[in-house]
Parts: C-alpha cells; sequence; structure tokens
C-alpha cells in the first residue's frame, strides 16, 4: 500500500495556528495537549510513506503522545516534507517498536529525516 499526497495543516486545539503534524499518517494520542481522549496503538506494515507535507512535524508520519504500543515494520518513507522530522517525527513520550525502516530524500528545516523529542 502506498500513501501519498497527504497534507497536515490546521489550527491546532493549542491555538497554534499551522500547527498540523504527519502528512502521511499522524498517531496522536490522548496525552497530546487538546485532543480528546484517545488511544490506539496500531501495526503498521509493508507500506510506502511518500510526497506527503505537514506543515509542523513528521511530513510522511507523525508519532505523538505517551504510549508504547505502536508497531511499523517493512516501511519506506521517502520524499516527504515538514518543519521538522521530514519523514517521521517522534514527540511527547511516544515509543514505537520500529523494524526494517528505510527513511529516505525527505526534507526539512531540521532534522530531515528523523525528528526525536522528549521521546526514547
Amino acid at each position: 500500500m502506498t500513501i501519498t499526497g497527504g497534507s497536515a495543516v490546521w489550527d491546532s486545539p493549542t491555538g497554534h495556528p499551522n500547527d498540523g503534524p504527519g502528512g502521511g499518517i499522524a498517531i496522536i494520542y490522548s496525552s497530546w495537549e487538546g485532543f480528546p481522549d484517545i488511544a490506539s496503538y496500531p501495526t503498521l506494515s509493508n507500506l510506502t510513506v511518500r510526497g506527503n507535507s505537514a506543515s509542523h512535524g513528521g511530513g510522511g508520519i507523525a508519532m505523538i503522545g505517551e504510549q508504547d504500543g505502536t508497531t511499523l515494520t517493512n516501511i519506506t518513507v521517502s520524499g516527504n516534507n515538514a518543519l521538522a522530522g521530514g519523514g517521521i517525527h517522534i514527540n511527547d513520550g511516544a515509543n514505537p517498536n520500529m523494524h526494517q525502516i528505510t527513511i529516505t530524500q525527505n526534507t526539512a528545516n531540521s532534522r530531515a529525516g528523523l525528528s526525536i523529542q522528549n521521546s526514547s
């Protein structure tokens, strides 16, 4: 499966305009500011995420909020763009399991391939 052409731009619940994470895939947990109580720990495999953009972090994939259950396997993240983490942005306690991930040719103002902030 290929996820392409996504664009994340919105006025976030925190009041920061154009604070859109995850142009291709956004996995946001309830601990992130202003979002309703939700819990989702997907297992994603055999994907290509390319040609997406985000006005904040994670042009390809954004994982935000405290969690340990998301698993990514055999994923190619290529040709995405964001403010930070053009390929993948992991923030605010997200701790995904990642196996066989290829990150290539992504662009960002900082940390073009992979951005990890306040996470392990």
